[in-house]
């Protein structure tokens, strides 16, 4: 082989010589690199969220954007061990699909330590799938000149050879095979060994020291790779033939016998990538993040080992029963039980949620003191309200005579388009009857067959004599979709259905979820374009159809350019917009081998699509429009059909703002609605404390894979649980978090749970809403961040103010209030379609639990509605004692506000159930006496006293600099004063 050789880059590399390689190699495997954090630079940039730096290999660092451009398939990987692999749910399908950036979590990417790279077809590039060639660490300690040789060759057949150092010491060839895909089958594995010895089953288990990976392949880049030649972004282009032969010249070679001397590792197996549950996941996860090592499944146990100092070999039983998960040591000569016990009362930081104490929840003894009557209620800590009752105009309760009359006033100011929310049943809707009464003609929309039918029956039984006369003579119109009255496309379509010999306007009636579904959303697909450039050669539609299809297929790392380019070529062809328009609408020449689409209406075509598109966003930064699976795609503002004399929309919940949106050249208006009056016994208790997103309650950062639940979802659920088995006779329902469900199959059991479901996931359960007595609501929807800023674009996309996609992720507030608008409308809309499944109007003594302290409109603000934190329930002690301890807890806050600086310190020690001392410094505080802060660590002892407290609470009670104060407490842990229970959780030590 020529080892005197150099391995050459074209982009400015240092040369080094295949000499030196093999020690490089093993410098690597004896010193490896560590992993690198992505970031995202700015965190929201002018367009979408989406742009991470990510660390592909040592000093190699690419955008996000830079690798969709590239069109290689990529995933985001955790931090070593055990996390930089695909989720466990990544398969199927989904495997086989380009992946990019907008197909996971935004957390995952702020959590992420370098990619994944699909190989095979999912990175693959005008017909070129993605191949990676891996020579591992022993086989070049085994056969280095045989490798070597193959490496070099590897590297004459192209230009830009890309060559990387795996995290192990091996190497790396990677390129892409024109109109080939590798298998990954046994057969086709290269072995460093005679195979011609070798069983089948020992040819199953010979670890492959050469692996060629294409098909449903995948290979980690990130910090621990070092790129030694070539650029990740543009790997070469090799034939099949060109590729093969060094690689066929190597399996020659390394199948005769191979006397090198190889180092040997002991392996050890793997364990299960997958268990059967969340819970067994988390236990795995316990077990490796204590040292143990996978032995062996056997009898539906699962063994692990591990070798403790001066004790031995311990070994321990893993198994799943009972929805819990238990452990067993062998031997009796270690801390772990010998009988089978649960995981969770052996460690508590699992992220299993334990099972309710036989002994039931645990209790302070404060609050037996305050159950008593001796102790205030303001003795136990508690979070700062981020949720009070607002104190608006008192709304009045409207009659139908009063809608009547605004509906009419609305008419009188030629309001075109009215807003209105709906009761569940038309006829219960005042607006229907208002219009129907003065003999006007109705036009309805509705999805739902029943509803529309009963809307039907209800016209037909109207004893109003002026509409029966009406429908004598013209019968309503009952029309499946409501984009008939806004879209063009279905204007002559609209024009027949609506047809009268009397010259009657209709009036609409149209059922939306949200605003911009008004928007009628157009496409153009890659595959029309190419039949218009083909079909139509030379013409002005061939012409114009390659010049969008160059444009579209453009990769701009600003979404603004991207439209910028699309605009501009639209410009370029309005001289020709007639010949256009009329070769959209005609088929094409007699010699066309194929038929693309033709256009029915030749006054909306494509480019009338496009022209109103351009014209109403005027700029590109926020123009919804998107060229995504090799479709274009982009929303138009609605045309309500001129034969439409009013349009009445019905929808759960109406912005007034994002309805003018959709509806720019006319007037609008929301009417007021009838409120619901609740029947008797029906209450609303709304947590004040937090929002309770889905961080709250899972752990988001314990694993990549499962989440485990946090102390606050522990507390939550536990007390869920107890009131659950406190009485049986009453039924109870939950929603929560899809991710937290997989946790809560023990309370799913009970005979008295209604339903556990998941926010999205509440359609079909109308019958079971009814049954359940006591609603838990637990934390805040997960709304898509591209969902809303989406609609956001379509809404607002052409205000002279760009838009900002800004969030702060505590309090998942924007700080552009049009996105705020966007994203509150969707929770609200979520929220109250659980409260009308309650049916709180028509179903008497139900009690909903808002776990959230989201404001929601019409409910938080309500009579019946009491807002409460956590400890008023350990007060109570039960739920139907919970309105007294708010009442209790309430006439004790009105007497904290009253303390004057000449209330008796005995006064405040009985109303805020504090100390002599604290009351002292309360009244000091107030009379504005001076005195030094005391120290540091004085404070954090005394609020230790108390019990365990985590960093935030810790760093929320003392004045002072977040950082200073956490460099305490890691010196106090350093000194002794103070134990740290696990990450962020400190006590005092032991006496």
């Amino acid at each position: 082989m020529r080892t005197s050789n150099t391995m050459k880059t074209d982009n400015g590399l240092q040369n080094f010589s295949l000499q030196n390689l093999i020690s490089r190699c093993h410098d690597r495997h004896q010193n490896p690199l560590k992993q690198k954090k992505s970031y995202s630079k700015p965190r929201f940039y002018k367009g979408y969220p989406n742009d991470f730096t990510v660390r592909c290999a040592s000093k190699y660092q690419v955008m996000s954007h830079d690798l969709e451009t590239a069109g290689i398939s990529f995933m985001p990987i955790r931090q070593t061990p055990r996390t930089d692999h695909p989720p466990r749910n990544f398969a199927g399908e989904r495997f086989l699909k380009h992946q990019q950036v907008d197909n996971w979590d935004a957390i995952r990417w702020h959590k992420s330590y370098g990619i994944q790279v699909y190989t095979g077809m999912p990175s693959a590039r005008d017909g070129a799938p993605w191949h990676d060639i891996t020579f591992n660490y022993e086989a070049l300690c085994a056969a280095p000149d045989a490798i070597l040789a193959c490496i070099q060759a590897l590297v004459d057949t192209a230009a830009n050879p890309l060559l990387t150092i795996t995290q192990s010491g091996g190497l790396r060839f990677s390129c892409r095979i024109p109109e080939y895909l590798y298998t990954n089958t046994n057969q086709e594995r290269l072995y460093v060994c005679n195979t011609e010895s070798l069983t089948a089953e020992e040819l199953q288990q010979t670890e492959a020291y050469i692996e060629i990976q294409g098909e449903n392949g995948y290979n980690c880049w990130d910090g621990r790779h070092e790129i030694l030649l070539g650029d990740l972004l543009n790997p070469p282009i090799i034939a099949k033939e060109v590729f093969f032969a060094p690689i066929d010249a190597l399996r020659a070679t390394l199948h005769q016998p191979v006397f090198q001397s190889v180092p040997y590792n002991q392996g050890i197996p793997g364990a299960p990538y997958h268990l059967e549950s969340v819970q067994f996941e988390l236990a795995k996860e316990a077990f490796l993040e204590r040292g143990f090592s996978y032995v062996r499944q056997e009898d539906g146990l699962h063994y692990w080992s591990r070798r403790d100092h001066g004790i031995g070999t311990v070994e321990v039983a893993l198994w799943e029963s009972e929805d819990d998960v238990w452990v067993r040591a062998a031997t009796s000569n270690t801390d772990l039980p010998t009988e089978a016990t649960r995981i969770t009362d052996v460690w508590n930081d699992t992220g299993i949620l334990p099972p309710l104490p036989e002994t039931g929840l645990p209790i302070d003894d404060r609050v037996f003191a305050i159950r008593e009557g001796t102790l205030s209620p303001l003795a136990l800590r508690r979070q700062r309200p981020v949720l009070h009752k607002s104190s608006p105009a008192e709304k009045t309760q409207e009659t139908p005579e009063k809608i009547n009359i605004q509906v009419q006033r609305a008419f009188d100011r030629n309001v075109r388009v009215l807003g209105f929310i709906p009761e569940t049943t038309l006829g219960k809707t005042p607006e229907v009857a208002s219009l129907l009464q003065k003999g006007q003609i109705l036009c309805l929309n509705m999805t739902d067959a029943e509803f529309a039918a009963k809307a039907e029956q209800f016209l037909q039984n109207l004893n109003v004599e002026s509409v029966n006369a009406t429908l004598q003579t013209n019968k309503a119109q009952i029309l499946e979709d409501f984009r008939l009255l806004l879209d063009p496309q279905y204007a002559k379509t609209v024009e027949q259905l609506l047809e009268t010999q009397d010259g009657t306007q209709w009036i609409g009636i149209i059922n939306f979820m949200r605003e911009n579904q008004l928007f009628p959303k157009c496409e153009i697909s890659k595959t029309t374009l190419n039949e218009w450039g083909v079909n139509w050669k030379d013409d002005a539609l061939g012409n114009f159809a390659l010049t969008l299809l160059n444009v579209v297929e453009i990769n701009d790392k600003s979404h603004a350019d991207s439209v910028r380019r699309i605009r501009s070529a639209i410009r370029t062809f309005e001289w020709l917009e007639e010949e256009l328009i009329q070769q959209m609408c005609h088929p094409p020449l007699e010699n066309s081998q194929t038929s693309p689409t033709v256009y029915q209406d030749p006054d909306w075509t494509i480019w009338h699509q496009l022209k109103r598109f351009f014209s109403y966003y005027k700029k590109d930064v926020d123009a919804p429009m998107k060229w995504e699976d090799d479709i274009l795609r982009f929303w138009v503002p609605p045309v309500l059909h001129p034969n439409i004399r009013r349009l009445l929309i019905a929808a759960p919940v109406v912005n007034d703002e994002h309805l003018s949106r959709a509806f720019t050249d006319e007037k609008t208006e929301i009417l007021d609605t009838q409120l619901k009056t609740w029947e008797p016994g029906n209450r609303v208790f709304q947590i004040r404390t937090g929002l309770y997103q889905q961080e709250a309650i899972l752990d988001l950062s314990n694993t990549w894979d499962n989440l485990g639940i946090t102390e606050t979802g522990q507390r939550f659920f536990w007390r869920i649980q107890a009131e659950i088995e406190r009485d049986p006779a009453i039924k109870h329902g939950i929603i929560t978090h899809f991710s937290t469900i997989e946790h809560l199959r023990g309370i799913k059991k009970n005979e008295n749970v209604c339903f556990l479901t998941s926010f999205q996931e509440v359609e079909g359960l109308e019958t079971a809403f009814q049954e359940a007595q006591v609603i838990w609501v637990v934390g805040l929807p997960e709304i898509d961040l591209r969902s809303t800023l989406r609609r956001a674009q379509i809404l607002f996309g052409n205000d002279e103010e760009p838009l900002s996609y800004e969030r702060e992720d505590e309090s998942y507030h924007y700080r552009d209030t049009r996105v705020q608008s966007v994203y509150e409308k969707e929770v609200y809309r979520i929220f109250k379609e659980i409260i009308d499944l309650a049916q709180l109007d028509r179903i008497a003594n139900k009690t909903i639990m808002l776990v959230t302290g989201m404001r929601i409109p019409e409910i938080t603000d309500k009579p019946e509605t009491l807002l409460f934190d956590w400890a008023d329930i350990e007060a109570a002690g039960r739920l139907d004692k919970l309105p007294e301890a708010i009442a209790t807890r309430e006439g004790f806050e009105t007497e904290r506000d009253n303390i004057t600086t000449e209330t008796l310190r005995r006064e405040v020690e009985r109303i805020l159930g504090c100390s002599t001392r604290q009351a002292n410094r309360v009244l000091r505080r107030m009379r504005g006496g001076k005195r030094a802060r005391p120290l540091f660590h004085v404070q954090i002892l005394e609020l230790l006293a108390d019990g365990e407290m985590t960093t935030p609470d810790i760093v929320e009670a003392i004045d002072g600099h977040p950082k200073a104060i956490n460099s305490k407490l890691t010196r106090m842990v350093e000194t002794g004063e103070i134990v740290k229970v696990k990450r962020g959780v400190y006590k005092l030590p032991e006496t």
